[in-house]
């Protein structure tokens, strides 16, 4: 790896490519979760009527849920840009000198390996519940889901001919958060012991914002002894209005008469498209003898996609696709269609006081 090469490590960009329907149509299928409510009190008219039935209106049948919980996530597209990470580092360090030396060639690895992805998300909210007969229950509230990974990594190779390269991540983090006022349908049936069990469904938008940014050190050391280094920043932000969607069950236990506990399971659908946002770019390459130089960029309100990368190098080629909105549009590409998917199987726990 000549110096040249190395100042172009730092600031590749990337192409785009897609035809951009994915996102178009997971969210149309998100779009069909908010119906069921309406369904939901077709199918069960009775219990919707049973308060103008001997069930009339009482401050009493109003309650308070404070909960948190664990959610897996998908996250597959925004995992990417930990899925580049990885192969960059294997692709221009270690294939590389596999290629160059073979076995001859000494490589330690430290910090996480692979580099890590975001595959969980922690929802906690509040919700204030009225029951409209012994069976139905209505309830609204705000939900936040929230999500971080962060990493670090490093790799030092050295070479028989007492060359070699350095690779440092100090610092990978991936994030992506949700706020969700979401609206609630509970019917459920009395069992004995005090315990209750009940089914729902519910939904609303979701305000999401996901975040990415890394710092990294690419380092290649000559026979002599000379150092050579381009220390690499990016970070990038982007936000959207997507659907909220969950059903499932849960088992709630009535130990005194104001305050009763609540365990719940079941499945979330929560996805937003079309994000946008800001980011930033710097590059600084020191070479001995030399001042650095500093290249910086930004950018503002740009769509985030899935881009196109590809290295062309004598030991292999490096290809696929990152998500960001770091790439460069060009007359024949633009990047495909990202979507921020953060929905999964959840469990839930927390309190009522009421009800």
């Amino acid at each position: 790896m000549d110096y040249n090469e190395l100042r172009s490590l730092g600031t590749d960009r990337y192409r785009g490519c897609g035809n951009g329907k994915e996102g178009v149509v997971l969210k149309m299928k998100g779009l069909t979760v908010l119906p069921l409510l309406a369904v939901w009190i077709a199918v069960f008219p009775p219990s919707v009527l049973a308060q103008e039935d001997g069930y009339p209106f009482s401050f009493s049948h109003f309650g308070l849920e404070i909960y948190g919980g664990f959610s897996n996530a998908k996250l597959g597209q925004f995992n990417s840009i930990a899925d580049y990470e990885e192969s960059y580092l294997k692709f221009f360090y270690l294939d590389k000198y596999d290629f160059l030396y073979g076995k001859d060639a000494t490589t330690v690895r430290s910090g996480d390996a692979p580099i890590r992805s975001l595959e969980h998300v922690i929802p906690f909210g509040v919700r204030l519940t009225y029951r409209i007969s012994p069976t139905l229950a209505l309830s609204a509230g705000i939900q936040r889901v929230t999500g971080e990974r962060r990493s670090t990594a490093g790799l030092v190779i050295s070479a028989p001919d007492g060359s070699g390269a350095e690779y440092r991540l100090p610092s990978f983090r991936l994030s992506a958060t949700g706020w969700i006022p979401e609206f609630r349908a509970q019917f459920g049936w009395n069992l004995p012991a005090s315990l209750r069990l009940e089914m729902f469904i519910g939904g609303g938008p979701i305000f999401a914002e996901c975040r990415s940014g890394l710092e990294r050190h690419d380092i290649v050391i000559d026979a002599g002894g000379r150092r050579y280094e381009t220390i690499t920043t990016l970070d990038m932000t982007g936000r959207s209005i997507g659907v909220c969607g969950e059903f499932g069950g849960r088992l709630r236990v009535r130990p005194t008469k104001l305050l009763s506990l609540f365990a719940e399971g079941g499945f979330a659908f929560r996805q937003a498209s079309r994000l946008r946002g800001s980011g930033t770019l710097r590059t600084e390459n020191r070479s001995p003898g030399a001042e650095p130089v500093v290249r910086a960029e930004s950018w503002d309100d740009k769509s985030w996609g899935m881009a196109r990368y590809v290295s062309y190098r004598t030991w292999g080629r490096l290809s696929g696709k990152k998500a960001g909105n770091d790439y460069v549009v060009t007359v024949w590409d633009s990047p495909g269609s990202f979507y921020l998917d953060m929905s999964g199987f959840q469990l839930k726990a927390g309190i009522a006081l009421g009800l």
